[in-house]
């Protein structure tokens, strides 16, 4: 039954449309295009483009340039644009790299984002800076503009000096000559504004670029290159005590948060000149015997076993804080020179 109401309503059509044969010329072109258009359709993953809509913005925009592109230019030149159009979005997005502030979470000695954790601890007068990305040509500049915004952020948000600066480099795996000059001018900025450089989380690669660079080996010879955050706190905080002629803290604080979770590190306007001063041998002796040193933590271990196969012939040897205590059964969390 259904075969021959299909063939009523064909043949009605056919003698419909014998009346306007100008209609029946476009009929074949109307139903390939409609062919077309719904095998297009079904090409379009709706649902992945969605999901690709929500993680990545920048892969939708050149999914769109491509099928604007081919469907206007042709299929080479399309594709030709787009992929010319995923290098300048590529290169767009390495010359302005990942930046943020860092924060101790409670309760642990590790670090992370103040935006993502608002209760983390931050210490007033250290700002710990994370900058995420290669550190090379395309890049360089950006690393200057953002070391000072993040500092002119601070003296707006704490309204108090900045004694040290932290660079966190643990998502820095690689820099070129133009990082190291970057790096000079940085390391200079701060010295000029009376803030100290300390860098943290170095890969060996970088520590040998620093020791090359004429202008940069101080950051070594003056005990500022650290494992970890955590261990430039805690010689932030023997620093302090020092100015302040304080030697007992060795035999008691193996943190610089006590058990009420308040930051020991307290500047109370103290002169950055007498802050940084040079150590004396008593000093240097008291941070070389500090039981500090005795604590085991797994970043210690790890970053050690990165490091130091590669520094057995590079002209660099372990000590306890860069003083000069050969290496031993304590734990050393600072690389310096022999």
């Amino acid at each position: 039954m259904t075969n021959w109401v299909t063939a009523a309503i064909v043949l009605v059509a056919m003698v419909w449309l014998n009346h306007f044969p100008n209609t029946l010329y476009w009929v074949p072109y109307c139903a390939l295009s409609g062919v077309i258009w719904i095998d297009c359709y079904k090409m379009l993953p709706l649902q992945k483009i969605k999901e690709i809509v929500d993680i990545d913005t920048n892969d939708i925009l050149i999914a769109v340039v491509t099928l604007v592109c081919t469907l206007w230019f042709g299929t080479k030149e399309g594709m030709g644009l787009s992929f010319a159009f995923s290098i300048l979005l590529f290169f767009q997005e390495r010359n302005k790299p990942y930046f943020y502030e860092l924060g101790r979470i409670p309760l642990s000695s590790f670090y992370a984002n103040v935006l993502d954790f608002p209760n983390a601890t931050v210490t007033n007068g250290v700002l710990v800076f994370r900058f995420a990305g290669n550190l090379c040509f395309q890049n360089a500049h950006f690393l200057k503009t953002s070391v000072h915004s993040a500092i002119l952020r601070y003296r707006e948000k704490q309204q108090s000096p900045l004694y040290y600066f932290i660079l966190d480099c643990s998502e820095i795996p690689c820099i070129d000559t133009s990082g190291v000059f970057a790096l000079r001018v940085v390391y200079h900025y701060l010295r000029d504004n009376h803030i100290s450089l300390i860098l943290t989380d170095v890969n060996s690669t970088i520590i040998k670029s620093i020791q090359r660079s004429h202008h940069l080996s101080p950051l070594i010879r003056n005990h500022c290159i650290f494992y970890n955050v955590f261990f430039a706190h805690m010689y932030i905080f023997a620093r302090l005590k020092f100015s302040q002629g304080d030697r007992s803290f060795i035999r008691s604080h193996l943190d610089y948060i006590d058990e009420q979770g308040l930051n020991r590190i307290q500047f109370n306007g103290i002169n950055w000149g007498t802050l940084n001063r040079p150590l004396n041998d008593e000093e240097e002796a008291i941070l070389k015997n500090w039981e500090h040193f005795d604590l085991s933590e797994p970043v210690v271990n790890s970053s050690k076993k990165e490091i130091e196969p590669e520094m057995k012939n590079s002209g660099f040897e372990y000590y306890c804080m860069g003083l000069g205590a050969k290496r031993d059964n304590k734990k050393t969390f600072f690389v310096g020179f022999v």
